[in-house]
């Protein structure tokens, strides 16, 4: 590999790394979003997200356009010599683990969301199934309402 093509693909890790840490830091905030339930900072985060994965997803296609569709930053570091080898290798994980953090990140994300989703449909499986009292007469008894509910869309 030439030395052009080296610091470009040193260019391109240094960015998905980059693009990584802010994914990283994204999600962070979505977990703090999520514990205080603020819709709207979700909604932004969210689109943030997908920005960054679609960032990323370029930027690796611009790796895999350099360097060859199949071919592993680890294998393409074994046939290197040195230092360039030692920089790709350790780029390389420095990169593998970004990578991990934020997948670790966003499964806890997920399944904080299914909880979250479960225990509404839960609370709203409780509130159809309670009955169609809508109130007290004046004779104390309670009144059943007839037609539907909100709730009943819902559930």
């Amino acid at each position: 590999m030439d030395t052009m093509t080296l610091k470009r693909l040193f260019d391109l890790i240094d960015r998905q790394r980059e693009a990584h840490k802010e994914l990283r830091t994204a999600l962070l905030d979505q977990q703090t979003a999520l514990r205080r339930f603020d819709t709207r900072r979700l909604e932004q985060l969210g689109r943030r997200c997908d920005a960054l994965g679609e960032r990323i997803a370029e930027l690796e296609q611009a790796r895999r356009n350099l360097t060859g569709l199949n071919v592993r930053l680890s294998e393409l570091a074994a046939t290197l010599g040195e230092p360039d080898r030692s920089r790709l290798t350790a780029a390389a994980m420095g990169l593998r683990q970004l990578a991990a953090d934020v997948a670790s990140i966003n499964r806890i994300n997920a399944s904080a969301v299914h909880n979250m989703l479960n225990h509404f449909h839960q609370v709203y499986q409780m509130i159809a199934s309670a009955g169609r009292t809508t109130g007290y007469g004046a004779s104390g008894q309670a009144d059943k309402a007839t037609g539907a509910f909100l709730v009943d869309a819902v559930a």
